[in-house]
């Protein structure tokens, strides 16, 4: 009889141990783009500086920019960041964005009060002169 008792306790504890043991334990970490992805989209995105071709600008004094999942909306962004659209991240570093009309935006520095932004955009816009976009290597930095 007391063997039985030992046996019948015995194996509950081991089946608790083994319970316990595939009940998870820590859940894999989130890939670079996913945590990119919670910073972008928790609030809207003030310009704080701009740089193009590396010198001081100031044709986006005014842009604001707010991401969802996968898309955007902007204001005063001009020709370079239009009203809305789309955007993903091209792997899972969320180091490099693409948007929906396909120009690639490196982020270079992102943290829950501060993102910086690189692209090249290619376009000088005669329409809205100087002031509505610049070709070069556009630098943004982006607070909230």
């Amino acid at each position: 009889m007391r063997t039985l008792i030992r046996i019948t306790i015995s194996l509950a504890v081991l089946a608790a141990v083994l319970h316990m043991a595939s009940c998870g334990g820590d859940p894999a970490p989130e890939s670079g783009a996913a945590m990119a992805t919670k910073l972008l989209t928790a609030g809207t995105w003030s310009t704080q500086s701009v740089t193009v071709s590396g010198a001081s600008s100031t044709i986006y004094n005014n842009l604001k920019v707010t991401f969802t999942a996968t898309g955007f909306s902007a204001t005063d962004g001009g020709s370079v960041w239009p009203a809305s659209g789309t955007w993903n991240f091209t792997d899972d570093t969320g180091k490099t964005m693409v948007r929906g009309d396909g120009l690639s935006i490196s982020v270079t520095d992102l943290t829950s009060t501060k993102v910086v932004m690189g692209l090249t955009w290619n376009k000088t816009t005669l329409g809205g002169g100087r002031s509505e976009s610049v070709a070069g290597q556009h630098v943004f930095t982006f607070g909230k």
